[in-house]
């Protein structure tokens, strides 16, 4: 009988988490999708690396905001091509764009969490970036 009621309170505590944890995670911020790479590229925490293919320049921007991981990949020496957008956390992908993807992806506003949109515009809100 005990194990069975150990049993009922492990599931509740395990219930409780994850309907917290959906809670928090329907708690967003709607970014529009054009601001995303600007906001990407300019944090200071992004790593930057660049590699030219066939006279064509690539550009990657990993940025790990802890537990969020966004990861920007472009074309061309102004990264005027977007090739992919990827914004995850350590359970799951929040967000994907890939540009050889038929869709309207780049009309709609990125709906990201909350706490990674704090993080992400900490460093223009803390006076450090001009």
């Amino acid at each position: 009988m005990n194990e069975f009621i150990e049993r009922i309170k492990t599931f509740s505590k395990h219930l409780t988490h994850d309907f917290e944890e959906m809670i928090h995670d329907h708690s967003s911020e709607k970014i529009p999708f054009t601001n995303m790479p600007a906001l990407i590229k300019r944090h200071d925490k992004t790593k930057h690396t660049s590699h030219k293919l066939l006279e064509n320049v690539f550009h990657t921007y990993e940025l790990d905001l802890f537990p969020y991981f966004l990861q920007l990949e472009t074309k061309g020496d102004r990264d005027e091509f977007i090739l992919q957008l990827t914004i995850s956390s350590q359970e799951k992908t929040i967000y994907s764009y890939r540009s050889y993807e038929e869709s309207a992806a780049k009309q709609k506003p990125v709906s990201i969490p909350a706490p990674l949109w704090e993080k992400l515009k900490a460093p223009f809100t803390s006076g450090a970036v001009h």
